[in-house]
């Protein structure tokens, strides 16, 4: 496939990906996820048409990446070793300068699939959030039924890892653990698991 000029893409170009449903059935595509509406998009010849993010949906692939449905968009498998650990939801918002006329999201969407310019004065920025996945037991497929998911926040923590509150709180105080870096969560999980 080729580079794609349009910015809202996570991935340069649309990749050979699946879509895995939890009855077992497979549909496969080029894919890429349009960071702009939340939505992963398929490319089919010379039309584009979203993945629908359903209950029925139990994980996505693309090139050896995972995405599996949190709260209706997706989040990107992050893996230490072999075993799921972290989800990263990744999103676009849309920046306006002073003066300049706002811009809905899937208003800039149209114009930037029509290969037309950036508007003047207009500016895409990328918001992220982590949530904790915990597998009971690896397998080369996601089970999201045999997984555990949660916010990566104090509460997603103590939800996780329900008798160690306290010593979740410590390890956070003492750490300054901010919950939007990727090291400090893997560090406060590893601390975590060797307490159970």
């Amino acid at each position: 496939m080729p580079l794609l000029s349009q910015p809202q893409y996570l991935m340069p170009r649309f990749e050979s990906g699946t879509v895995y449903y939890k009855e077992g059935s497979v549909v496969k595509a080029y894919m890429n996820y349009n960071l702009l509406t939340g939505r992963m998009m398929m490319n089919e010849g010379n039309r584009r048409k979203s993945v629908t993010i359903s209950e029925e949906v139990e994980y996505l692939s693309i090139s050896g990446t995972q995405f599996i449905p949190l709260d209706g968009e997706l989040g990107q498998i992050l893996m230490d070793g072999d075993r799921a650990v972290l989800a990263l939801k990744v999103r676009a918002t849309v920046k306006t300068n002073p003066g300049t006329k706002a811009v809905s999201k899937d208003k800039l969407d149209k114009q930037l699939e029509s290969n037309g310019p950036m508007p003047e004065g207009v500016s895409m920025a990328v918001d992220s959030s982590f949530w904790l996945v915990r597998q009971k037991e690896y397998t080369k497929r996601f089970h999201l039924a045999e997984s555990k998911v949660e916010p990566a926040n104090r509460r997603g923590f103590v939800k996780m890892y329900g008798k160690f509150s306290k010593e979740i709180d410590d390890f956070v105080l003492e750490h300054e653990t901010n919950f939007k870096l990727e090291a400090d969560l893997r560090k406060l999980m590893q601390y975590c698991e060797s307490l159970e």
